[in-house]
């Protein structure tokens, strides 16, 4: 039987825009712990999910590193990621018109800033992040000048302190949000959250890094006001999963757009469509277990929806396009801050869970669950898995065990 538990977060300092949660790191088989961040306040959290008591720390991203152009008090952390073979150091975007990488270790809390002197390019309100094994840091920046700026694929590499940007032409792909290489950084794939039928119609693209070519998947038959894709995710050398709901146009009239979740084949170059609501459902963020199925959170219907491969609603046509990209090299400069923790208690909550069968995916739904957005998967040493997100607008994280 399914069950359904969640952690309601203290709210450190107290402030209503604490109660928005942004990101949540990847979860390993055998934490007792799981880290997120704090959307606007700048806060990078932990919590103890097996602990009654001080099992909430929280730190928060210090004045004295914040960029030129950040007022206000608002720091926007967002897109935590783990740092390969290390249970204590972390990654993430300071999303800021003057935006930086930020790399956080728990042992010391330590927060070092990675940025232009100025505000430029390639660290112009950078979107999604990701890390290879080898511990480049992917991400999606920007290239140009105001006024002329294209999203682009960045690759940061600490050891070196550059940044090596591939601009991708918008007439080709225009507002990249999400990015997932390959475990070894050869292969980059991206998602647009707003392709512009008459400009720029590709859904999705990859980058071979060796070669600097970009491949980009364009439906056959385009939609006037085409999807908006958050997340995408790569099964190593099997497939690719991106989410694709209403357009920023959707209260427009003669909006067809059919909210989905897609699956590109990567054997038979076959892309396949889940869909369960199919004018209200928003699919967000994805986590992907090792049977190849996917979970992904809809965060207009607070659920979370089970796609297999071998239940399909269809298959969708898509075009193949290839394009040489041109790289460039970009320094940042190092600054660091240590900052203490702030430590509270979080007390558990559980809850009944509810399923829907749909034609083409499951549905899980507890009454506790709200606006749900960032998924990662945790497996057990038995092999089951446990599914923790952040409810965004609810300052708590959940956790299902389908």
């Amino acid at each position: 039987m399914s069950s359904y538990q969640e952690w309601p977060l203290p709210l450190n300092p107290p402030n209503p825009y604490s109660t928005y949660l942004h990101s949540l790191a990847p979860v390993r088989p055998k934490d007792r712990r799981v880290y997120y961040t704090k959307y606007i306040l700048g806060v990078i959290g932990e919590l103890g999910v097996t602990s009654a008591v001080d099992n909430v720390r929280e730190w928060t991203f210090p004045s004295q590193l914040y960029t030129s152009t950040m007022t206000g008090g608002m720091a926007n952390l967002i897109r935590l990621e783990r740092q390969p073979g290390s249970n204590f150091e972390f990654w993430c975007l300071l999303q800021d018109y003057h935006g930086a990488l930020i790399h956080f270790d728990i042992r010391n809390g330590l927060f070092t800033r990675y940025t232009t002197r100025v505000p430029g390019s390639p660290l112009i309100a950078p979107q999604d992040l990701k890390i290879d094994e080898k511990g480049n840091v992917w991400f999606i920046g920007t290239s140009g000048r105001p006024g002329n700026f294209v999203s682009a694929i960045c690759r940061f590499e600490p050891k070196v302190n550059a940044v090596v940007s591939w601009p991708v032409p918008d007439k080709v792909m225009r507002n990249l949000l999400s990015i997932c290489p390959d475990s070894t950084g050869s292969k980059v794939w991206v998602s647009s959250v707003d392709p512009n039928l008459n400009a720029a119609p590709a859904w999705i693209g990859c980058l071979d890094v060796a070669t600097s070519t970009f491949i980009h998947y364009t439906p056959q038959n385009p939609q006037q006001y085409p999807p908006r894709s958050i997340d995408i995710v790569l099964m190593e050398k099997d497939s690719v999963w991106f989410t694709a709901g209403k357009s920023s146009w959707a209260v427009l009239p003669g909006n067809n757009v059919v909210p989905g979740i897609y699956r590109l084949d990567l054997k038979s170059n076959q892309f396949s469509r889940f869909v369960t609501d199919p004018i209200a459902s928003w699919p967000r963020y994805i986590a992907l277990d090792p049977k190849g199925s996917a979970w992904v959170t809809d965060i207009n219907f607070s659920s979370i929806v089970n796609c297999v491969p071998s239940q399909t609603c269809g298959t969708t046509q898509f075009t193949v396009g290839h394009l040489k990209l041109k790289s460039s090299e970009t320094k940042l400069v190092a600054s660091e801050f240590p900052v203490e923790p702030v430590v509270s208690t979080s007390k558990p909550r559980k809850d009944s869970v509810a399923v829907k069968q749909h034609r083409c995916a499951m549905e899980y739904k507890a009454g506790g669950m709200y606006c749900l957005d960032q998924i990662q998967l945790q497996l057990t040493s038995k092999g089951a898995g446990r599914l923790y997100f952040v409810c965004f607008g609810a300052n708590k994280i959940g956790m299902l065990q389908p």
